[in-house]
C-alpha cells in the first residue's frame, strides 16, 4: 500500500470539501443555536437583574412607607395619651373644684344655719327673761319663792323645749 501524491491530494481535497460541507450544514446552524442560546441566557439574566433591582426598589420603597406608617402611629399613640393626659387633668381640677364649691357652699350653710340657731337662741332666752319677769312682777315673793319660781321656769322651759 503505497501512497501516492494523487492520493494525499484528493485526501487533503476531500478533507477541506468536507470541512466546508460540515461548516455550511452543520457548523453555521450550531453556532447559530448557541449564538441564540447565548442571547437567550444574556436576556434571561439581564430580566432578572431588572426584576432583581426593581423588587429591590420596591422594598426599599415598602421600607419607608413602613417607617412612615411606624412614626404615624407612634404620633397618634402620643398624641391620645397627651389626650388622655389632659382630660384626666381636667377631670381632676373640675372635681377639686366642685369640692372646694361643695366645701364653701356647706360652710355657709353651717355659718347660716349657726346664725339661725343663735337668734332663735336669744329670742328663746329674751322670752324666758320676759315670762320670768312677768312671774316676778305678779306678785312679790321672798328670796326663796323667787329661787322656786325660777327653778320651776327653767324646768318647765326646758321640758318644753326638748317636746319641741
Amino acid at each position: 500500500m503505497q501512497v501516492s501524491l494523487p492520493q494525499i491530494i484528493a485526501a487533503i481535497v476531500n478533507f477541506f470539501v468536507l470541512l466546508a460541507i460540515l461548516k455550511v450544514f452543520l457548523y453555521k446552524p450550531v453556532f447559530n443555536m448557541l449564538e441564540a442560546r447565548k442571547a437567550e441566557i444574556d436576556q434571561n439574566l439581564s430580566e432578572a437583574e431588572r426584576a432583581r433591582e426593581e423588587a429591590g426598589e420596591l422594598k426599599r420603597q415598602y421600607e419607608v412607607e413602613l417607617k412612615e406608617a411606624n412614626t404615624k402611629a407612634q404620633a397618634i399613640i402620643n398624641e391620645a395619651t397627651e389626650l388622655g393626659e389632659k382630660n384626666r387633668t381636667d377631670l381632676i381640677a373640675e372635681a377639686r373644684a366642685e369640692i372646694t364649691r361643695l366645701n364653701e357652699r356647706a360652710k355657709a350653710d353651717i355659718a347660716r344655719e349657726t346664725e339661725q340657731a343663735a337668734q332663735r337662741l336669744k329670742a328663746e332666752v329674751a322670752n324666758i327673761a320676759i315670762d320670768a319677769a312677768e312671774s316676778v312682777l305678779k306678785r312679790e315673793v321672798s328670796q326663796a319663792e323667787h329661787e322656786q319660781v325660777l327653778d320651776q321656769f327653767i324646768a318647765e322651759e326646758i321640758s318644753a323645749g326638748i317636746a319641741k
